[in-house]
């Protein structure tokens, strides 16, 4: 059964949780590309071709080997063109980004340069035999919608958290400095062990829990992760002003405690659910 909905344990014990991309939005992407692909091949041939008259008015009986030319420029475009975007826009494409979705490792980390190349060496296969039918029909019996080139790198493709950029945690991060302690822990609330951070996660916001979640997913892209780490948890905890509660996560780090506090929560919605 196909479901849109994944969360992924990683080694670390950080759980991430992701929206499955569907077959419709990965095709807008795909259709993107192929749009953009498709006007820098135009804009080539058409250089490509005023060159070659251009010379030809002066050489005259120059061989065809513009057409050679041309045959290969066409060929690193379209080969080429997810190579570089993925490697350079960490997992997506021009397509991708304006519908929101990004590629990743199945363990929820970034891609890496193997499985770029993988996944796109092998898109000449889901291509076959023509529009990415085999690929399309793979994806239609494959529980997290994935194409060949996804199974042969252990890749997902998945939809595009709202806070991706250290600019937009730094901007919830400011939002939530800013917030008046309107979720204070009740002075009956047990603020002993566990209890503490499942008290705390009943007081957050879905808002903040996808901060917490995006900055965990992306701590390894992020040049000041452990920064932000350490300003988030302190907000969190320094707006709560609860000292139970400092004193019974002062073991944990930054980022033990922020995950802990988004799966306390996810448990929480779950059982609600």
């Amino acid at each position: 059964m196909i479901t849109d909905q994944l969360s992924i344990d990683t080694p670390e014990n950080v759980i991430f949780n992701f929206e499955i991309a569907g077959i419709g939005t990965r095709f807008l992407a795909l259709l993107i590309d192929s749009i953009i692909q498709g006007l820098v091949v135009l804009v080539f041939v058409l250089a490509g071709t005023f060159a070659r008259g251009a010379i030809e008015g002066v050489l005259a009986g120059l061989p065809n080997w513009f057409v050679a030319v041309l045959a290969v420029g066409i060929f690193l475009v379209y080969s080429l063109y997810f190579i570089i975007f993925e490697l350079v826009l960490s997992g997506q494409t021009p397509g991708k980004r304006v519908v929101g979705l990004r590629v990743i490792l199945e363990n929820g980390y970034p891609l890496g340069i193997a499985a770029i190349l993988i996944r796109n060496l092998v898109r000449l296969i889901d291509f076959f035999p023509f529009a990415y039918s085999l690929g399309f029909i793979v994806m239609l019996f494959n529980a997290r919608s994935k194409r060949l080139g996804d199974l042969a790198a252990g890749t997902l493709v998945v939809k595009e958290r709202k806070m991706n950029t250290a600019n937009d945690l730094g901007t919830a991060l400011r939002k939530l400095e800013v917030m008046p302690v309107e979720a204070a822990l009740s002075p009956t609330d047990d603020m002993t062990g566990d209890n503490a951070i499942t008290q705390l996660a009943r007081k957050l916001s879905e808002q903040e829990v996808q901060m917490i979640e995006s900055l965990l997913q992306r701590r390894h892209e992020l040049v000041n992760a452990s920064s932000l780490a350490q300003k988030v948890a302190d907000a969190i905890a320094g707006r709560l002003q609860s000292p139970e509660l400092e004193e019974s996560v002062s073991h944990l780090n930054d980022y033990d405690f922020l995950q802990r506090l988004a799966q306390a929560y996810r448990n929480r919605q779950k059982s609600i659910l």
